[in-house]
């Protein structure tokens, strides 16, 4: 019999660098995991005690702006030539106070250094390297940013944050010549025979209200500079009402 050899290379370099966790059955911090809390006499939490096996972030105590984390160690997802990076996590937050909670999930050099501002509303940090959706305090709608070594842009959609309900949640950005082409996609997840959503099936891409036509967005900076950045899902309170998001799927894919 022939020796058996592998005739796709191709398809292992691609294979090599995705990472999806589904259910988060296990997890090692700081091997794996890096995970992060803030907040001065309270306990911010990272949980994976859960009847479906997901990653919870919560406080449980009341200190205004305590924050809670948890993105890869590994930071090797970076933009450069023909290195494209996506992302597709899978969500839910029920906010315990109306407007209180503000969220990120995507990549980032900075979970750890307060990737949202404490104010209210607040804002996202002022330099980083970032790209993913941000859902500020006091909206109730997603926004999507795109910050390579500096100051973030960031444009508010029309696609609401669904609560207490999972919704879906996708990033691509796309290398073209020597720049980063960043697009967003919403969806919301409902299981066989559920009533009809705000969403269609799938995805859609997320768009802006601000010209009034609905506009697919598409955010675009040169990548030059930009630096290594791990996945993952950053949670701040606002107020003193403690708040918890659950992260069922987590996927990335750098090819290389």
């Amino acid at each position: 019999m022939g020796m058996q050899k592998n005739e796709k290379p191709d398809d292992w370099i691609k294979l090599r660098n995705q990472w999806l966790w589904d259910d988060f059955l296990t997890y090692t911090s700081p091997s794996v995991w890096t995970t992060g809390t803030s907040g001065t006499g309270t306990t911010v939490a990272l949980n994976a005690a859960s009847a479906a096996s997901q990653v919870l972030i919560g406080n449980a105590g009341s200190t205004v702006g305590a924050e809670a984390w948890v993105a890869t160690t590994s930071k090797f997802w970076a933009w450069s030539a023909n290195h494209p990076l996506h992302l597709c996590a899978k969500i839910s937050v029920a906010e315990a106070a109306t407007n209180n909670c503000s969220l990120f999930i995507g990549f980032s050099d900075s979970f750890a250094t307060g990737l949202v501002t404490s104010a209210n509303p607040n804002a996202f940090k002022s330099s980083s390297t970032s790209c993913g959706f941000f859902l500020p305090s006091g909206s109730t709608n997603w926004s999507v940013v795109l910050a390579v070594a500096g100051a973030p842009t960031t444009v508010a959609t029309i696609e609401n944050a669904v609560s207490a309900v999972y919704q879906y949640l996708e990033v691509q950005s796309d290398i073209v010549g020597t720049g980063i082409e960043a697009t967003f996609r919403v969806g919301l997840y409902e299981t066989i025979g559920g009533a009809d959503s705000v969403f269609p099936v799938g995805t859609q891409q997320a768009r802006e209200g601000a010209s009034g036509y609905n506009k697919p967005i598409k955010l675009r900076l040169p990548y030059s500079g930009a630096a290594a950045m791990g996945g993952g899902v950053y949670l701040r309170q606002i107020t003193a009402a403690a708040e918890t998001v659950k992260v069922d799927l987590l996927g990335l894919l750098n090819l290389r």
